[in-house]
């Protein structure tokens, strides 16, 4: 039994120190290695002055040395600060600020950006570990190579269950305020991760994916749910993400037993991933996290992968996993938009209206959301958590803290939740409300798009509208965005349908391939 994230590890490593427990191109390491590896880590940090409860920033591409050293940060018993690998700028020093990072684990190809991040005069960086000597830095620095000299004998005892072992800073723009880095203890990634393992059942057999960045939330799922059941974590290598019949030939090459990725890659795999060529026999579990792709092209999709299933996995930085979806095989209805599924079962869920009471049957309101496996709050920022919990008595005699998570769904007959929206994402168009993912799902059920996005602008005279940027499908190029409005006028009412919907050729991501929408609004603002 796992008390403390890096348990499993060691039990594996005491057990099978030579079965295999991460794979990166080239690169391998058995559960041996990997402890071992991650024990120096951990003195050097422990030599470098780190205590209990420090934060310790993550500043790497995923790839085994992130593996590694995510799990070195863990067992000094300090907190793990994985950092988006494409931070750079005003933003990277931030995020560091924020919280409170004295020392970075990184790498030489982040020489630039770490350089201009230890010259800001308000940095708090300390040390840098994995960084040759820098001249004119006043951290202290440690190569990668005097790490593989440290002592690699096990340290432990040194976290509990309920100490801090991961701040999750959303995808949102690092220059944005507030910042809201979701904390999150031993304890609350544990019951995450033993309910991944044992839903996909997972085991020593497995060979495991997930193509999402270590400072995202999904990253919980590979990264802990496979050395719970002792299986093996394959890492993508990011480039692949942009070639996706390389990705699935990569993912057919890995044997991978169990798949993790998004909305947006699962398109590409229909469109691009030439799965009429070739399937993937090993794949057992494909797993969509994220909101749910449109039922049109993930049918056809399926269609290709008769053997395997496929669910939805639905969550946030503040919840790594909230609501699964099975997906039925065949998918029959192609223009319903999914729903993402019942609460996880050590999740207890309600639905309330705007008067925060609690609403029956089908009628839609904000999931509030109660569970172990939530975070504790945002870092360095109090206020936020007025409006980020609610407290709710039971019985009157004990009280419950819940999470608003913002999220507005109806519950469905068979106890699936349909997500409407998201009150981050609602605007106020002509004295109405709408909700910009209800648009989007609306664009999705439409057969010529391959994908869509759907963002909100001031107009001249400072009033929202509503515009749209989506991808055709290869054989739609006789559609307009003319054609697309005229076809929404049944789906939508006409305050909901965009004023311009733009077809382009590629559309802004973030880390982890979901849709970049600010990106997206600047690029219409400024006229390109």
């Amino acid at each position: 039994m796992a008390f403390v994230l890096t348990d499993a590890l060691h039990d594996h490593a005491q057990s099978a120190p030579e079965r295999e427990a991460v794979v990166s191109r080239g690169e391998r390491l058995s559960y041996g290695e990997l402890e071992a590896q991650s024990n120096q880590v951990c003195r050097v940090l422990l030599d470098q002055g780190v205590q209990r409860g420090d934060r310790v920033g993550l500043y790497l591409d995923k790839g085994v040395q992130s593996i590694l050293s995510l799990y070195g940060i863990l067992k000094t018993g300090a907190c793990a600060v994985p950092i988006d690998p494409h931070a750079e700028g005003e933003g990277l020093k931030r995020l560091c600020r924020h919280a409170d990072i004295a020392w970075l684990i990184t790498s030489p190809n982040k020489r630039r950006h770490v350089v201009a991040l230890a010259s800001d005069p308000d940095s708090p960086l300390k040390s840098l570990l994995g960084m040759p000597p820098l001249d004119g830095v006043r951290a202290r620095t440690v190569s990668w190579d005097r790490i593989a000299l440290a002592d690699d004998a096990a340290v432990t005892g040194r976290a509990l269950d309920l100490d801090l072992a991961l701040l999750l800073y959303p995808q949102q723009a690092l220059t944005a305020a507030p910042l809201k880095g979701a904390i999150h203890t031993h304890g609350s990634i544990l019951t995450f991760a033993h309910w991944a393992q044992k839903t996909f059942a997972l085991t020593t057999q497995d060979r495991l994916a997930s193509q999402a960045p270590l400072h995202t939330h999904y990253a919980l799922f590979d990264v802990f749910a496979s050395v719970l059941g002792g299986a093996v974590q394959v890492l993508i290598p990011e480039d692949l993400l942009r070639l996706p019949s390389a990705h699935v030939h990569h993912l057919r090459e890995q044997a991978l037993t169990v798949c993790l990725t998004t909305p947006a890659t699962l398109i590409q795999w229909r469109f691009r991933g030439g799965l009429e060529e070739r399937d993937l026999p090993s794949l057992r579990h494909l797993i969509c996290g994220g909101r749910p792709p449109s039922p049109v092209h993930l049918a056809d999709l399926l269609n290709h992968l008769p053997d395997t299933n496929a669910s939805v996995l639905f969550g946030s930085a503040e919840i790594p996993g909230a609501t699964l979806y099975q997906i039925p095989q065949p998918l029959t209805d192609r223009f319903m938009p999914l729903p993402i599924g019942a609460p996880l079962r050590h999740i207890d869920a309600i639905t309330v209206d705007a008067e925060d009471q609690v609403v029956d049957g089908d009628s839609p309101g904000e999931l509030l959301v109660r569970t172990s496996g939530m975070f504790q709050g945002y870092w360095n920022e109090p206020d936020l958590e007025t409006s980020a919990f609610a407290e709710r008595s039971c019985e009157g005699k004990y009280t419950h803290y819940y999470h608003c998570t913002g999220w507005v769904g109806q519950r469905l007959r068979d106890g699936n939740v349909r997500l409407l929206g998201d009150r981050a994402r609602e605007v106020t168009v002509r004295d109405k409300r709408i909700g910009l993912d209800a648009v989007e799902a609306a664009l999705a059920t439409i057969p010529a798009i391959e994908e869509a996005a759907v963002y909100a602008l001031p107009d001249d005279r400072d009033q929202t509208v509503i515009e749209a940027a989506v991808l055709l499908q290869p054989e739609a190029e006789h559609v307009t965005g003319t054609s697309l409005r005229d076809a929404l006028r049944d789906r939508l009412p006409s305050e909901a349908i965009p004023r311009r919907i733009r077809i382009e050729i590629s559309l802004p991501r973030i880390a982890g391939g979901e849709i970049d929408h600010e990106a997206l609004a600047k690029r219409a603002q400024q006229g390109h």
